[in-house]
């Protein structure tokens, strides 16, 4: 090979080496996120949890940070009541507990 062939093909490698490191750790590091709805069946503000009756039960953490509306309008944990109908987008966690991401309260 010429040493200008040589200099295409050694940074035609780098730029692809580069791309490829770029892209591939954001695509692993996103968790799924999952939507569940239901009624609010148990709530626990010591340990930021709540159970949802929907197709089946399912229990949520609720971390600090999580988005909560009602009405248009944000809330916080504390302003969350049992029978609140609610629709929660989530994830697992690699130890199986379900993260609520997003909670919005609807109003039947």
């Amino acid at each position: 090979l010429t040493m200008t062939k040589m200099l295409k093909v050694t940074t035609a490698i780098f730029f692809i080496t580069v791309a490829l490191g770029i892209s591939s750790p954001y695509c692993a590091d996103q968790p799924k996120i999952n939507q569940y709805e239901g009624r609010i069946s148990y709530l626990s503000w010591v340990t930021s949890k709540m159970i949802l009756n929907g197709v089946g039960q399912m229990e949520f953490y609720v971390p600090p940070g999580t988005k909560m509306r009602k009405l248009g309008s944000s809330i916080d944990f504390s302003d969350l009541n049992i029978l609140d109908n609610a629709t929660v987008n989530y994830y697992e966690d690699p130890s199986g507990k379900n993260v609520a991401v997003r909670i919005t309260i609807t109003i039947v």
